[in-house]
This record gives structure tokens, C-alpha cells and sequence, in this order.
């Protein structure tokens, strides 16, 4: 698609799989293998330790970026009310769905970083679960999650790793994510490096900005059968709650950031 914003690209990649797969799509991108399996579990963990202190204890909530909702219950336990914004209506549609309109959720089909939303509070908590990585502007994403957020609010962000080794054998090979449905070569442009994301949020003000690793592993050999992922969980048991470092980079396939206003 010459021309088309990565906007545009994410809205009708993810459009289609609403369409195609619904509900769906969390078997296919989360449980269908092994090393897929392991990624949600990691993924799942992390989250679950990066919200510990907010589960009952918050007033509203944003979620940028639902998809079909596979993290968005973890987020509803924490908070009174919350709000949704994804950039797909068919994937918003699917959420629907799903929570029978639940009314503790407010559903908006917008670019995060190009619409201010229609908002007339802010809020306690920003999560965000691997979808930064399809928005362009990064620094834009960082001053809407701080603009949002109320003094003291929390930003738990995760987002895909560019060192990780499948993305540097998918680049060598001109094989981009040949192993996973859910992307499509044309928009995996905006994978950003750790520091980088930290050093924006940073720049937009936020503080004690502190990153770790999330899904430990890899499609490739060794890492790709029941051993290999069984390894990688004790890895990430290991080094979860520890700070990001140059060491795990090439197993990490996405890390964790959070932050406070």
C-alpha cells in the first residue's frame, strides 16, 4: 500500500481480522503453539505484577490500543470505570460483544495520536498492551498518555523489542514475522529500543520511567519446542521484576514499561 500512512495500514490489517476472525483472533495469536502460549503467560504475569497496587484502588482507567480485549478484564478489576480506544471499530465491536456493553466501559474508535479524545475527566491509569509499536509518533503517544493522565497517575506500557533475535532473523532474511498471523510485514515499522522509550517519556516529564522484560523466547531453534520454552520460563521468572539490561535483549520479545506523573 505505496502511500498509506501506518495509521491507515493498522486500521484495515486489524479491521480484517475483526472481520475474519473476531473473538477468535486471541486463540490464533495467543494459544494456537507452544511458544505462543508461554508469551501470554509471561505477558500475563508481567501485567498482573505491574498493576499490582491498582487492582480495586482505581477510580477511572484508560486502555489504548484493546484489540479484542484479551488484556482488558485484568484492567476492568482494577478500576471503577474505564475507557477503551482502539483504532479498528471491528475489533471494538468484538470487545463489545464480549462484555455485553458493559456499561463501566466507555468504547472509542480513534487514532491516539492524532484525535484528542472525547474526555471529560482524566485519569488514574494508562495501560497500554502491544500497541504503541503501530503508532508513529512516539514522543506524540508520550505527552497524550501525561496530558491524560492526574498527578500521581501511572502509565503501564508494553510494546515489542526490535533486538529481539526472530525480528533481527526476520530482517536478515526478508522474512518479517513469517511465523505469526496477526502482522503484516507493512506495518512493522515502529518497534522502538527500550532506552529510546525511555528516554521519551522522560523528556515528557514523567517520572520514576523504569523498563523490564516481558515474553521471553523465540520461534527459532533452540527455543521452539517444550524444553526450550520451559527454559525460557524460568528465565523470565528470573528477570521479570528486574530493570531491563543489554544481557536479555536477545530473548526478549517485548518489555515493560511504567511511569508516574
Amino acid at each position: 500500500m505505496p502511500g498509506t500512512s501506518l495509521t491507515q495500514k493498522t486500521r484495515e490489517h486489524y479491521d480484517r481480522i475483526g472481520r475474519d476472525l473476531g473473538v477468535s483472533y486471541e486463540h490464533e495469536r495467543w494459544f494456537k503453539g507452544i511458544v505462543q502460549k508461554s508469551h501470554y503467560n509471561h505477558t500475563k504475569k508481567s501485567i498482573e505484577w505491574a498493576i499490582r497496587d491498582h487492582v480495586g484502588s482505581v477510580k477511572t482507567c484508560l486502555e489504548i490500543g484493546c484489540g479484542v480485549g484479551t488484556w482488558t478484564d485484568m484492567f476492568l478489576r482494577c478500576t471503577d470505570h474505564m475507557s477503551i480506544v482502539d483504532i479498528s471499530e471491528e475489533l471494538l465491536d468484538v470487545v463489545r460483544g464480549k462484555y455485553n456493553n458493559q456499561p463501566r466501559i466507555d468504547y472509542i474508535c480513534c487514532d491516539f495520536i492524532e484525535k484528542d479524545l472525547p474526555l471529560h475527566d482524566s485519569f488514574d491509569a494508562i495501560f497500554s498492551i502491544r500497541a504503541i509499536e503501530y503508532m508513529s509518533d512516539k514522543r506524540m503517544m508520550a505527552k497524550r498518555c501525561y496530558d491524560y493522565l492526574r498527578e500521581n497517575g501511572k502509565v503501564v506500557i508494553i510494546t515489542k523489542n526490535p533486538l529481539w533475535r526472530d525480528k533481527i532473523i526476520d530482517n536478515r532474511n526478508k522474512l518479517i514475522n513469517h511465523h505469526n498471523e496477526e502482522q503484516g510485514n507493512d506495518i512493522q515499522t515502529g518497534w522502538i529500543h527500550w532506552k529510546d522509550l525511555r528516554s521519551i517519556f522522560l523528556e515528557s516529564n514523567f517520572k520514576d520511567v523504569r523498563i523490564y522484560p516481558v515474553a521471553m523466547g523465540s520461534y527459532y531453534r533452540p527455543y521452539n519446542n517444550l524444553i526450550g520454552t520451559k527454559a525460557c520460563d524460568l528465565i523470565h521468572g528470573m528477570v521479570y521484576k528486574r530493570h531491563m539490561r543489554n544481557l536479555v535483549n536477545n530473548l526478549t520479545e517485548s518489555y515493560l514499561l511504567v511511569g508516574k506523573k
